[in-house]
């Protein structure tokens, strides 16, 4: 056989052979184009819904969040999700930031609480070992050992996977699946509350084989005391409620809490609503009369719960022993003994830990994120913050307390604040309120984004100056902004007046057209996973929004989608995560449900105090001041104190009737409506006397008017399928008007301008279970903005509707 003939015969085999690779090897699907979508991974545990990006062309797109696994020894695969922004932080790339996850508190799906995507940062979440996510389906191999030492090795080798020092289990690194380069060298972790435990330990115990450059915790509990909120807690009403055992600077040190126990008893009747399942707490009986009565101090509910039972400190814990406040034969089942707390808080507790830092990570970066009202601890002195600082300065490590006023101020949010050079604190800890961020609606997950952004970009530059005057990079906070196709509205014009207009976004969360969402039938006894995963994604969504520009919104739940949704077991629910981001939780109610709902979200733990939409009944009333005023009565006996509507005479009298039956005088300072498309002055209807229109100085129910739902209207007059700048124009030129009477009426008192929309204006699918769009939420950042600048300018003030309401009741 010649050259040319052998040549020929080894080219075809290979060909062959490349043919057999191709045709029997695994098919594979690219990630979504579009953006912002869920791509899941291959692998046994995902759901069947295709396989995770290659290093080959098949990249995740801009937006795109995906699911995937790593291997961990001993346990198995670990489930993994990483969300892309949609523009890179730098020119270069991307830095990566690890979430770290809850497990004090349940934690049934991934747990996100910063969204790095505003700040061109990727994230990456996880589910410890044994959890699973409803949301998608995956699950993590393993038992759940509540950040045991299974749980702390599974999250070293999601920081690995992070880093881009380990594949998934289909070989692909970070890298692989990322739109964009992926900046592993730049790779931090956060951690709001208790994970900062977990990010200590697995930065002590495995950093030395970890890429992490920087760490940001925010309000870490760090001892046992402090996460059982055995010093003090918040009640009800947001008032401080301190443990009188326990005094700054005696009992301080850096490496423990001393609290005299001796005076701790059991109450074995006291049951908080928010835990109706849990019977018996312990108290200090402050004044030594064996009861539990006023002026002693009893523990929160807000006590860590694992492996089934609840878990005091290890030093209450013995004293309710020692004590004889409980005794080996009526301790409760749910409790933990001594010895079960002992073992358990040695592994959970941090200022062990802080000495291995110097060996394991001597060039980690430390930002202490705290605010003036912390999440769950009001003690003055901040004991968690000031041992986290002891802790990391002893092991000689570049530590910050709250970020650089150069990160902080352009967000318009943090009037006022002061930032000191890292590696320095206070000069007394008993009271340094001038350290810490104000608690303004959106102000927490801002200064998340401020602080991460600020390590990452120390991290990017090399600078680790104590202070810095500007960013150390220029970045667009809201890449998406400007990318529709619609023509944005011209910025709306302002009052010059002193007093700034109040203005309330009302937020209906309704599935129009089901009023059974999310359960499948009247029943209520089973609930849609998907209808429940597209509400929480669209409410998400539209807060992630209004929280960049620092608008909190007035939720009002109807009764049957807040049961559908609190019944989920996610950790924090929604009510909690809005909440802490300085949104309003409320109601939305007809008369069938002015109570039930009020029962509902209280049984959540939000007692709601504002109500909307009880016009709707009035409306096909053949009585209608009688019908309103009857549901008005009901709902201040129920406990409400607000009612949000749209009463402006110039709508269809089927729908508001009240302009017709008061002659268009409805409440006071009505000659506005024209021009503002809502009644600018809150007042107190006469209900008593079956007589809305008239205000009634004393009363208890106090209206507040938003403007009505015809701004959403689309070309042909129906309502629109989803938001547009044209929308938000016209919702601009009401407010326009507004803002306009407020100036020619400087002396009319106090004003409020609102506006309303629904879920369902928000995604292309009106069951429930569609996705966010992503037009009609760049139209509303957009409007947003507009407010956000008319605010920084002290023309209007974006509050929710129950501040609106403080000015005129007691």
């Amino acid at each position: 056989m010649n050259r040319f003939m052998k040549f020929r015969s080894i080219f075809f085999f290979f060909l062959l052979l490349v043919f057999l690779v191709v045709a029997c090897g695994p098919s594979r699907q690219t990630a979504s184009p579009s953006g912002g979508g869920e791509v899941p991974s291959g692998g046994e545990n995902p759901p069947a819904q295709g396989n995770a990006p290659s290093s080959q062309g098949n990249r995740a797109a801009p937006g795109d969040r995906v699911v995937t696994y790593i291997e961990v020894e001993g346990i198995g695969r670990v489930a993994v999700r990483v969300t892309f922004p949609d523009a890179p932080r730098y020119p270069d790339g991307a830095g990566v930031v690890v979430d770290i996850a809850t497990f004090f508190t349940k934690t049934n799906d991934f747990y996100e609480d910063l969204d790095a995507a505003p700040i061109g940062l990727i994230r990456v979440s996880y589910l410890w070992p044994g959890k699973e996510s409803p949301s998608t389906g995956a699950r993590s191999d393993g038992e759940f050992d509540y950040g045991g030492e299974t749980s702390i090795r599974a999250l070293s080798e999601v920081i690995r996977f992070a880093g881009g020092q380990i594949p998934d289990v289909n070989g692909h690194f970070i890298g692989d699946i990322s739109p964009f380069p992926v900046l592993t060298e730049n790779l931090g972790l956060y951690a709001f509350s208790h994970p900062g435990i977990a990010a200590v330990n697995v930065l002590a115990l495995y950093g030395d084989t970890l890429n992490v450059r920087y760490f940001v915790g925010r309000e870490n509990p760090t001892v046992d005391a402090i996460s059982a909120v055995e010093l003090g807690y918040w009640d009800e009403d947001e008032n401080p409620v301190v443990n009188p055992f326990y005094h700054f600077p005696e009992d301080y040190s850096p490496t423990k809490i001393s609290l005299d126990y001796s005076s701790v008893r059991w109450d074995a009747e006291k049951v908080y609503r928010q835990s109706p399942e849990y019977r018996g707490y312990p108290y200090f009986d402050v004044n030594q009369n064996g009861r539990d009565d006023e002026g002693d101090f009893v523990l929160s509910y807000k006590v860590p719960t694992m492996f089934g039972k609840r878990f005091f400190s290890a030093a209450l814990t013995q004293a309710l022993r020692e004590n004889g406040a409980l005794t080996e034969e009526n301790w409760p089942s749910d409790v933990a003994t001594p010895e079960e707390a002992a073992q358990v808080w040695d592994f959970r507790v941090t200022p062990p830990r802080y000495p291995l830092l110097a060996e394991k990570t001597p060039d980690l970066k430390v930002l202490l994120l705290f605010c003036k009202h912390g999440h769950v601890q009001p003690l003055p002195d901040r004991p968690q913050v000031h041992q986290a600082y002891d802790g990391f300065r002893a092991a000689g490590l570049w530590t910050r307390l709250n970020p650089d006023a150069a990160y902080m101020l352009p967000a318009k949010k943090f009037p006022g604040y002061q930032d000191h050079p890292a590696n320095t604190e206070p000069q007394t800890w008993d009271s340094f309120d001038d350290w810490a961020y104000e608690p303004l609606p959106g102000a927490a997950a801002l200064a998340a984004q401020a602080a991460v952004a600020e390590m990452a970009d120390r991290t990017h530059e090399g600078n680790w100056d104590a202070d810095i005057a500007s960013p150390l990079v220029s970045f667009d906070a809201s890449p998406s902004v400007g990318t529709s196709s619609e023509t944005a509205a011209p910025p709306v014009s302002s009052a010059s007046g002193s007093e700034p207009l109040s203005v309330v976004y009302v937020l209906h969360v309704q599935v129009v057209g089901n009023d059974l969402a999310p359960y499948t039938d009247a029943s209520l006894q089973t609930v849609d996973p998907k209808q429940v995963q597209g509400i929480l994604e669209t409410i998400t969504a539209i807060s992630k929004v209004a929280e960049r520009h620092g608008v909190p919104i007035t939720w009002e739940f109807p009764q049957i989608l807040a049961q559908g949704v609190c019944s989920e077991a996610r950790q924090p629910n929604i009510f909690e995560t809005l909440s802490a981001a300085g949104h309003e939780i409320a109601a939305y109610a007809h008369a069938d449900s002015i109570v039930s709902a009020y029962r509902t979200l209280e049984s959540c733990g939000f007692a709601p105090v504002t109500l909307g939409g009880l016009l709707i009944d009035a409306s096909k009333s053949a009585s209608p001041q009688k019908t309103f005023s009857e549901e008005l009565a009901l709902a201040a006996q129920t406990g409400y104190r607000y009612v949000t509507v749209d009463l402006a005479p110039s709508e269809d009298a089927r729908r508001n009737p009240f302009g017709a039956l008061c002659h268009n005088e409805i409440g006071a300072g009505n000659d506005m409506w024209e021009e503002t498309h809502n009644l600018l002055f809150p007042w107190f209807p006469d209900y008593a006397h079956q007589n809305i229109c008239t205000p009634l100085p004393s009363g208890d129910i106090l209206f507040i008017d938003h403007s009505h739902s015809t701004w959403m209207s689309g070309a042909n007059g129906q309502m629109a399928s989803l938001l547009t700048d044209k929308n938000f124009e016209t919702l601009g030129n009401w407010l326009e008007g507004a803002l306009t009477y407020v100036e020619e009426h400087p002396n009319a008192g106090p004003a409020s301008w609102g506006f309303v929309s629904h879920l369902t204006e928000f995604t292309k699918v009106d069951d429930g279970t569609g996705k966010p769009s992503r037009d009609a939420l760049d139209a509303l950042d957009r409007f947003l903005s507009r407010l956000e600048d008319l605010e920084s300018e002290g023309k209007i003030r974006l509050v929710p509707a129950r501040e609106i309401g403080a000015q005129f009741l007691p």
